[in-house]
């Protein structure tokens, strides 16, 4: 198994067992003598799919929410999505919508048809078309 593998696994389990901030998330491994000696790094962009975070709280909160758990239909995917957050970055949302689409470019047709789309400083959210 490689580095890279082993490093999402431990990124995994810590998002798991763990609600912790971005920087508790990325410290903890370096402090583990295993993680040390073998050069294992774990980062955000591990866990798409896989974890949530929260960058509007103090501190930023991780959470295990694994796509595989989401409901099948495509709109009850989409009333879980914005349930369990009321924004999500493109980056962030795309992981949990691309596996029922067909293609990537049908991805982003579902978002534009389920969502509505804010642009804030060049950055894309979505949010819920049916938010009060």
């Amino acid at each position: 198994m490689s580095v890279y593998k082993v490093s999402c696994l431990l990124a995994l389990l810590l998002s798991l067992y763990f609600h912790s901030s971005e920087s508790e998330f990325i410290a903890v491994p370096q402090t583990l003598l295993f993680c040390s000696v073998l050069g294992l790094k774990v980062d955000l962009n591990q866990l798409k799919g896989i974890a949530v975070t929260d960058v509007g709280s103090s501190p930023q909160v991780i959470w295990y929410f694994p796509e595989e758990e989401l409901p099948d239909t495509i709109q009850d995917r989409f009333a879980v999505l914005f349930q369990t957050k009321s924004k999500w970055k493109q980056e962030e949302i795309m992981p949990y919508v691309v596996n029922v689409a067909v293609s990537v470019q049908n991805a982003s047709l579902l978002l534009t048809k389920h969502s509505r789309v804010h642009t804030v400083q060049g950055i894309k959210y979505y949010s819920s078309k049916h938010a009060k």
